[in-house]
């Protein structure tokens, strides 16, 4: 087993009714598989499949690297839930079997993200 420790903050001075001011940080254990950074052309012609729908949740981290265009997240049974916009990134857990795939919207888009399995 091994461990990630996530960290996210969160501030502003004009986003809400009053300030927001917000850290939070994670241990995570994990287990393999696991996939380190890598870098991936996102196609419109068909859905890129970047997590299996292996049993297991995973912590999947990744970064839209194009200027102008957003992918799309998506299950392997390509039901749509989220989009990472130009420039975007995230970091979010995957349900079990569920599995993610990316479609570029308007043309391709390069993107960065690993993954993790929860042990």
């Amino acid at each position: 087993m091994a461990t990630l420790i996530p960290k996210l903050t969160l501030s502003s001075s004009n986003s809400a009714s009053g300030p927001i001011n917000v850290s939070v940080t994670d241990v995570l254990t994990t287990t393999l598989p696991h996939q380190g950074l890598t870098r991936q052309t996102i196609t419109t012609a068909d859905n890129q499949e970047v997590v299996s729908t292996a049993s297991g949740i995973y912590y999947v981290y990744i970064k839209n690297l194009d200027a102008t265009n957003f992918v799309i997240l998506q299950t392997v049974a390509s039901v749509q839930w989220g989009r990472i916009s130009a420039g975007e990134f995230a970091f979010f857990a995957v349900n079990d079997s569920a599995g993610l795939e990316l479609r570029a919207d308007t043309a391709s888009c390069n993107v960065e993200y690993a993954y993790w399995k929860k042990g």
